[in-house]
Parts: C-alpha cells; sequence; structure tokens
C-alpha cells in the first residue's frame, strides 16, 4: 500500500520536532483502503483534527499536482512580472522625456512631446501635387492638396485595386470554366454525330 502523506512529514513541513515514540498524533493518508482496517466514527482532540485537516489538503495536493513540473509556468509567470514592471518604467521615462522642454517659441516652451506633435500636423498639412512631391511654387498650389489627403486617396485606391483585381481573377475564371464546359460539350456532340453517320454508312455498306 503506497503512503501518500503521514504525520512525520507533516511535522517537517511544519518545522516540529519529530519525536517517534510520541504517538498522540499518528496519521497516514494511503491510495487506497487498508483492509484489516474498519469503519467507525472517532472523536479527536483539537491538535489531533488540526493534523488531520492538514493531512487531507496536503494528501490531495500531492495527489493532484505529485509529478508536475512548474519550473515553466514559474519562469514564464516570472518574465511577465518582469516585463509589466520594465513596460511601466519606460512608460514613466517617456512620461518624462516628453515633457522636457526643447525649444521656446517666444516666450513660451517647447516640450518634445508637443514639437514632435507640430512637426506631425506640419508633415500631414504640407502642400503636395498628385505624386506626392512637395510643392514650392505659386502656381503648383492650385492643383495641390493637404498630404494627408493624398496618403488617404493613396491608400483607398490601392485597396480598392486590390480587391478589384481579386474580383475580377474570380470572375475570369468562371468565365474561363464556362466556355471550357461548353467546348467540350460541343466537341462531344459532335464526336456523336460523326460516330453515329459513320455507323449508319457502315450499315449501308453491308
Amino acid at each position: 500500500m503506497q503512503t501518500i502523506i503521514d504525520s512525520g512529514n507533516i511535522q517537517e513541513i511544519e518545522g516540529l520536532g519529530i519525536d517517534e515514540s510520541d504517538d498522540l498524533s499518528d496519521l497516514t493518508a494511503t491510495t487506497e483502503k487498508d483492509p484489516q482496517t474498519m469503519d467507525f466514527h472517532v472523536q479527536m482532540r483539537g491538535y489531533t483534527m488540526r493534523d488531520f485537516e492538514t493531512m487531507v489538503v496536503h494528501a490531495a495536493a500531492q495527489q493532484l499536482l505529485g509529478g508536475r513540473n512548474f519550473q515553466r509556468q514559474i519562469e514564464e509567470a516570472a518574465i511577465a512580472i518582469a516585463s509589466q514592471k520594465v513596460d511601466q518604467q519606460i512608460g514613466v521615462a517617456l512620461r518624462d522625456v516628453m515633457g522636457m522642454t526643447v525649444t521656446t517659441r517666444g516666450k513660451e516652451a517647447i516640450t518634445l512631446g508637443q514639437m514632435i506633435g507640430m512637426e506631425a500636423k506640419d508633415y500631414l498639412t504640407q502642400q503636395v501635387d498628385g505624386q506626392g512631391k512637395v510643392v514650392t511654387d505659386s502656381w503648383g498650389r492650385s492643383s495641390s492638396k493637404p498630404r494627408v489627403s493624398f496618403l488617404v486617396g493613396q491608400f483607398v485606391r490601392e485597396h480598392f485595386a486590390k480587391e478589384i483585381e481579386a474580383a475580377m481573377k474570380v470572375l475570369r475564371d468562371e468565365i474561363a470554366a464556362g466556355v471550357s464546359a461548353q467546348i467540350t460539350a460541343a466537341v462531344e456532340s459532335e464526336r456523336k454525330k460523326i460516330a453515329d453517320a459513320i455507323g449508319f454508312e457502315i450499315k449501308r455498306i453491308r
């Protein structure tokens, strides 16, 4: 009979001294019932009941978790926690950096974050021609547009071009398959007519 845990193991786990002669609390959890024992109700002192409850918990835990290696899960959890902490620190550092003053506009201090925003705005509102090139002369401004409009239009055109190309390919394949089926049917029909005609001529000769 295999023993899962006994009173001595509990004492070791709880850091208590082990006295082999102490039989006041002698409990054993096994994997199967001992056929030499009988079933009956028993009353226990408080400390024995505590040991009994502890034994049940530890025995169940060993049965459920015994033999499993949690090293990988522990490492992954540690990495995830560390990454989260690093991300938090990077976020704090970025907020500090973005708040740094990098230039001034008149008497107004301009932070790095504000400067990036202004650069992005200038870039997206810059006037460009139909090829996306910057318009510098007054003659080309009449037909120019903001860069953001050019970029959005370019994306939409490319997106729809891909969708239309895919749809046309499907349509071409369907048309080709239909024409092929019609040609095959026509050829088979002509073959049958020729075969019937030849058979008729052979019969007449005979």
